[in-house]
Order: C-alpha cells, then sequence, then structure tokens
C-alpha cells in the first residue's frame, strides 16, 4: 500500500446552496463521513459576523474537509484531502467532492483540481 493521498479542490461558481448556514453543511458532512466510514476527529466552524460566510474545517483520521463560502459571490472553495494509509481513499475524495459540489448547486463555472501525493 502506498502512503500518499489524494485532494481534490473545488471551485463553484453561481452557487445556491447554503451558503451562510454552516451548521447545515457541517451536518451534510458529517453524514458524508459517516456514510464513507471515516472517523471525524474534530471540527471547527468559523461565521463572519457581516455576511455569514463560513469557513468550516473537518478533521478526519483519514486527514481533512474544508469549506469556505463567499455568499456575496455565491462562491465556494472546498477541499477534500484523504490520505491512504490505511486503505486507498482516492475514490473516496472524488465522490465526496461530487456530493460538496451537490449541495451548493453551483450554476456557473466549475473547477476541479486533483492532486495526488505520494508514490
Amino acid at each position: 500500500m502506498s502512503y500518499g493521498s489524494t485532494a481534490v479542490h473545488l471551485d463553484l461558481w453561481g452557487c445556491s446552496g447554503p451558503l451562510t448556514d454552516g451548521c447545515k453543511v457541517f451536518e451534510q458532512l458529517y453524514g458524508i463521513v459517516k456514510k464513507h466510514e471515516m472517523t471525524l476527529r474534530t471540527h471547527k466552524l468559523d461565521v463572519w459576523e457581516n455576511n455569514k460566510a463560513f469557513n468550516l474545517w473537518l478533521s478526519l483520521e483519514e486527514s481533512h474537509i474544508q469549506v469556505e463560502t463567499w455568499p456575496e459571490e455565491n462562491f465556494v472553495k472546498a477541499t477534500v484531502d484523504l490520505c491512504n494509509f490505511s486503505r486507498d481513499n482516492s475514490q473516496r475524495a472524488r465522490d465526496i467532492a461530487q456530493e460538496i459540489k451537490g449541495f451548493f448547486k453551483p450554476t456557473g463555472k466549475t473547477q476541479v483540481t486533483e492532486i495526488i501525493r505520494g508514490p
């Protein structure tokens, strides 16, 4: 087993999903984490007072997921980074990224970048 990781970065424009409801996004992501048989270690939700934009970070046994929103721009930036230490999580990283994209419902440009690290 190689010990690399797979990171999927999303830039989503024209989003209509929950851009100001970090708690709802956490609940959705937590459900996804459980569905994919991963382990949540901790999480942090930071909400801006002026526009309710948020930065949500989930620390996983397998690495992390981060979501940042810009409601005034209808924009979301997300990263799913999963290590392959105990099993190959590459497809899980891709699947989770697609689920994140699905609940923000982008209608504009979508940029997906995948980075494979390790041997």
